[in-house]
């Protein structure tokens, strides 16, 4: 009778078990990352990261295990990568992993738990394209001959302050107060990092800290400008620095994203322009 009651206990006991182990799951998320939750932040990089699945090439993109505690084992893997790619997962082990995509294209991650339970995801990398006043968006679903976007949503965004506020900035007109008799805007390089489309100024992906570093226009636009610590007096309504911008052709580039667009919130769209356009 004993032995009955042994391999009873036994059987429940792997019952049991198997039946936690079969409940166990596991979702895979990305991390969205500030200056607020990194002990230390990359320099010149700038935002962290957003969260976003369509991301730009060389920013450091976070993902995490999503799962209940008592996980035994958790194993990542790159599952697939553009061609050329020669990126790597940070860890293959750990809850929480990173990688730099390196190439345009999709990157598909995997986790499992505990040899079972497993997640995917997709993540898009690409290039800034950014805008230029009077020109179509390039693609199909939002341009002015076969949808209604580029006649409704675009103008919004033009009047918006997301599309004025980095000009505002430079032409003294963000906060403008009084100095030495004057009216005068404070503005300098810590707001445009907010106020313009990307800043990882030294990653070639289309951001506008990178074109304005190699055009030159970071050091150039407040040359005539008062300083005032780590910023700029700029005379209301100066628009020297913004002609500048606009009509010399090496900044050409830097012009398209000196602004809060669209790829701001979407993430940076060469990829899909170039399938969808």
């Amino acid at each position: 009778m004993k032995y009955v009651k042994l391999l009873f206990a036994i059987a429940f006991l792997f019952v049991f078990t198997f039946a936690e182990s079969s409940a166990q799951t596991v979702k895979l998320k990305t991390n969205p990352q500030s200056s607020a939750t990194l002990d230390s932040i990359p320099a010149g990089t700038f935002p962290i990261y957003s969260g976003l699945n369509t991301v730009a090439i060389g920013m450091k993109v976070y993902l995490i295990a999503d799962t209940a505690e008592g996980v035994s084992t958790i194993t990542w893997t790159l599952v697939s990568q553009p061609a050329g790619s020669n990126t790597t997962l940070s860890s293959t082990s750990d809850q929480k992993v990173t990688f730099v995509p390196d190439s345009t294209g999709y990157y598909i991650v995997q986790v499992e738990v505990n040899g079972g339970a497993f997640d995917t995801d997709t993540l898009l990398a690409a290039t800034y394209r950014g805008y230029k006043q009077g020109e179509v968006l390039g693609c199909i679903c939002h341009d002015l001959s076969s949808g209604r976007e580029w006649q409704t949503v675009v103008p919004k965004w033009q009047a918006s302050g997301h599309a004025t506020i980095f000009k505002e900035g430079i032409t003294g007109m963000l906060e403008p107060s009084v100095v030495n008799g004057l009216y005068q805007g404070t503005y300098g390089p810590t707001c445009i990092k907010c106020h313009t489309t990307g800043w990882s100024p030294d990653v070639d992906n289309g951001n506008f800290g990178y074109e304005a570093k190699v055009s030159g226009y970071d050091t150039e636009w407040y040359k005539t400008f008062t300083p005032n610590g780590s910023m700029y007096l700029i005379p209301t309504n100066d628009t020297t620095a913004w002609t500048l911008l606009n009509t010399d052709p090496k900044y050409a580039k830097a012009a398209r994203v000196a602004f809060i667009g669209c790829e701001s919130c979407h993430g940076p769209a060469s990829a899909h322009q170039d399938s969808y356009g």
